[in-house]
């Protein structure tokens, strides 16, 4: 046998074995490029252990991509789900085609918003989020348990806040890159959500006398003159308008006037 044909044997024999790698690398990497979101899925109840039925949930797919320096995050689109009538929720699965070096994309859920509870609260982590006096969650029965604020003037008014801003994302955030993917029909009906809450909210509260709202922990961190300044601050604006129909009017009518004018916006989900 002469060298040369034993060379030409050879180089096809490490040919063929690094084709075969390249393929096996080719797989390995396409296989790490395609990922399924995680199954996520609860129950949402009241503080009576009543399902709430028909609560919107509002969510997107959220991961996170390599960087030398920090993850920086990315996403797809997501939809608004609502909640059957045993207070249940399931998010679908997502397949995605991603970079090896990219995380696997999970359900976030921005926002529940529960009407007969005039609640509304997000960011939601199933199983973790826990706030006495809104939202708990109940190991016992796996389900989040919301409180009712028919009866909380002041949180209330800070879920009617929550809403419109997931409404003002959906009807004036960028033509391009949405996060949601919602029917106009489902975007009229949380905008029409919105116009009850505030004539509920009016005609129970309207000539009710405000009074300061609870401090947060971070109050008690700060200097005793930043304290007393802060004070001052609510007292002035108490005064100025001491009735929660002054302060509601003030604080709504224009954005009620401008959502009522303004039809909705085609929207074009693309990532």
């Amino acid at each position: 046998m002469s060298i040369w044909n034993l060379f030409g044997k050879r180089f096809k024999r490490l040919l063929r074995i690094f084709l075969g790698a390249v393929v096996l690398v080719t797989l390995a990497v396409a296989a790490a490029s395609i990922s399924i979101s995680p199954e996520t899925k609860g129950k949402l109840v009241d503080e009576k252990g009543k399902p709430i039925e028909g609560a919107y949930l509002v969510y997107y797919y959220r991961g996170y991509r390599f960087n030398f320096v920090d993850r920086i995050s990315y996403w797809r689109p997501g939809a608004i789900i609502r909640t059957d009538a045993t207070g249940s929720y399931r998010m679908p699965r997502l397949w995605h085609i991603h970079s090896p070096l990219d995380g696997r994309l999970s359900p976030w859920i921005a926002l529940v918003y529960m009407p007969r509870l005039h609640h509304a609260f997000g960011p939601l982590v199933p199983g973790k989020s826990s706030f006495p006096g809104r939202v708990m969650f109940d190991e016992t029965n796996q389900a989040t348990v919301f409180s009712d604020f028919s009866d909380n003037p002041y949180e209330w008014s800070r879920s009617m806040e929550s809403l419109h801003s997931i409404i003002s994302e959906l009807r004036y955030g960028r033509t391009h890159k949405r996060r949601y993917q919602v029917p106009l029909s489902v975007e009229q009906e949380l905008t029409n959500h919105l116009f009850d809450e505030y004539e509920d909210f009016m005609r129970r509260y309207a000539d009710t006398p405000r009074e300061p709202g609870p401090f947060s922990s971070y109050f008690n961190t700060l200097s005793s003159e930043e304290q007393e300044r802060r004070l001052k601050n609510i007292k002035i604006a108490l005064e100025r308008e001491p009735l929660w129909g002054q302060l509601m009017q003030r604080l709504w009518h224009r954005d009620l006037e401008a959502l009522k004018r303004k039809p909705p916006v085609v929207q074009d989900a693309s990532p």
